[in-house]
C-alpha cells in the first residue's frame, strides 16, 4: 500500500495495572489519510505484537490475552475497522 504525505496522529495501547493481561487500543487518523487502511493497518500491527501474533512469534508469547477498543456508537468507521480487525461488540456502556 502506498501512501503519500500519511500523518497518522495517535495509535496507542494503554495495560491497566488492575487488569495486566488486557489492553486497551485506540486509534486516531489524521483527515487526509483516512478511509485508506491506514488506522487498519496500525492497529492490526499493533494487536499482533500484543497478542504476540506478529512475525517470529511464538504461540502464547503475546504480552496480554485480550484487547478490547471503546468506540463510540456514532462512529462508523471506527467500528468498521474493529470489526474487520475480528473484534466483537459485547456491549455499550451508558453515561449517567
Amino acid at each position: 500500500m502506498a501512501i503519500s504525505c500519511v500523518r497518522l496522529t495517535t495509535v496507542y495501547a494503554t495495560i491497566p495495572a488492575s487488569t495486566p493481561w488486557s489492553a486497551e487500543v485506540g486509534v486516531t487518523v489524521a483527515p487526509g489519510a483516512q478511509r485508506q487502511g491506514v488506522g487498519r493497518v496500525a492497529v492490526g500491527c499493533l494487536v499482533d505484537h500484543l497478542l504476540g501474533n506478529g512475525p517470529g512469534s511464538g504461540s502464547g508469547s503475546g504480552i496480554v490475552h485480550r484487547v478490547a477498543a471503546f468506540v463510540h456508537v456514532s462512529n462508523a468507521a471506527s467500528l468498521g475497522l474493529f470489526d474487520r480487525l475480528g473484534f466483537r461488540r459485547e456491549g455499550v456502556l451508558v453515561d449517567g
